[in-house]
Parts: C-alpha cells; structure tokens; sequence
C-alpha cells in the first residue's frame, strides 16, 4: 500500500484512490466522495450566485455518473479540480493552482495547452504563473520519479494502442467497419490542439473557458482510437460548468426573477 502512494504521488488523479486504499477501503470510495463534494459545491454556488440552478442540477445528477463511479476511473478527480478552479476562479492564484492540478491530471488534457493563452487566464499574470507551475510542479514528479515509465505508460502507450472497435467516436466506428486509420491518436491530439488554438483568444471568462475546453476535448475524442464513456462524462460535466460558472465583471449585480 505505502508502494501505491508513493508511485500515485507522481499521478495527481491516483492520490485520492490510494489514500483510500491505505485505509483498507474500496478505491472507488474516493471517486464517490469527490462526486458529493463537487456536486455540492456546484449547488452551493448556483444557489449563492442566483442562477444556473438547473445546469448544477444537472450536474450533480449526471447521466452515467453511477457507471463512472463503478468502473473507478480517474476523472471525478479532474472534474472535482474543475469544479473547484471555477468555484476559486476569482483567486488568480488558488484557482489557477487547481486548474493547473486539473490539466496535470490525464495525458490527453494536453490538449488544452492553447487555452492557456486566451485573454480569461493571460488577464492576470498570477492566475497564467499559477496555472503553469501547478501543471509543471505535478508532471514533472511523474517524470522525475520514473522518467521511463513515465514515457512509456504516460505517452507512447496511448499513441500505441490499436483503434478499439467500441470506441465511443466515428474513429471507432470506422474500425468497427473493418478500417482502422492509422495514427489516429496523433490526428486526435493536432485537431485538439488546432481547435484550440483557433478558440483562444475569443475567450474572456470562465464560462467561455470551460465551454471551449468542452468543445476542444469533443473534437479530440472524435479522432481518438480510445474514447469511452468516462471521455464523454468529462466533456458533459464541462458544459454544465460553463452554464454555471460567470463571466460577468465583477461587481455586476445578477437580477433574478421570483
């Protein structure tokens, strides 16, 4: 047990299953917990914030999140960072650390490079500095603990992987047709990142940030050989993120009907 925590320091996603795992406990109790605490915390804010009451609603009952908690992957820990850098997003420095641990989370969220230089995180160069030595400090444990497992299990076994047939994404149906394209992940990671690069700079706030880093992920797993439900489970809870988080300036005052 003490091995699994000392290799999940080098992987943010892991910390929370081998904590529980060091007290005995079912892993997948620390997917469950980090549901209920951003669930809550999307609540808590909708209702403080006056709107976006349906869109947390639908967060925290989200299609498939039971399937998402049985199968013990890692997102809920992403999703929870998420949540937690946009509860935090007026703190440039503690919401950019969580934004930088969620981008630090799962290999394909590199992707998401380019929005880092959109005006919603470059606005304040605490939130971009914060955001980029989260990111850095965390991925570069994973490197600095194993350099070449990191490289093997962390890059090239992605890039490696055969085109699954049940793939949730039209790369998948292609190989269920009996064609699989070859270097799918790579085409996956350049549409990605142009997609990304293409979004950036229109991107103001939150909202819109969240909303684009949705639509980038979206295109990504499009051409992706691996894209499953816990992919796509990512790519809802970000929409409904960006229906609740503001991009309003602040001191703007929310008028609501009874």
């Amino acid at each position: 047990r003490w091995r699994m925590v000392a290799v999940a320091i080098a992987t943010v996603a892991l910390l929370p299953f081998a904590a529980v795992a060091l007290l005995g406990a079912d892993p997948r109790v620390a997917s469950a917990v980090l549901w209920v605490a951003a669930g809550g915390l999307v609540a808590l804010t909708s209702t403080r914030r006056g709107w976006g009451k349906w869109a947390a609603l639908s967060f925290v009952m989200a299609a498939g999140w039971v399937g998402i908690l049985w199968t013990a992957v890692t997102e809920p820990v992403s999703i929870a960072l998420l949540v937690g850098a946009m509860v935090a997003w007026a703190s440039p420095v503690g919401g950019g650390i969580l934004l930088g641990a969620a981008l630090a989370s799962k290999q394909y969220l590199v992707v998401l490079g380019p929005l880092l230089l959109s005006p919603a995180i470059t606005r304040n160069r605490r939130r971009l500095a914060s955001v980029i030595c989260a990111a850095a400090t965390l991925v570069a444990a994973g490197v600095i603990w194993d350099p070449a497992g990191f490289w093997d299990n962390a890059i090239l076994f992605h890039f490696s992987q055969p085109t699954r047939t049940d793939a949730i994404s039209p790369i998948g149906a292609l190989a269920a047709l009996g064609w699989a394209p070859p270097l799918a992940g790579l085409v996956g990671v350049v549409a990605g990142l142009f997609t990304a690069w293409r979004l950036h700079s229109r991107l103001t706030g939150p909202s819109q940030w969240f909303l684009a880093a949705a639509a980038v992920l979206a295109v990504t797993f499009c051409f992706t050989p691996q894209a499953f439900p816990n992919y796509w489970f990512l790519v809802l809870c970000l929409v409904l993120l960006a229906q609740i988080a503001e991009d309003r300036p602040a001191g703007s005052r929310v008028v609501t009907t009874p």
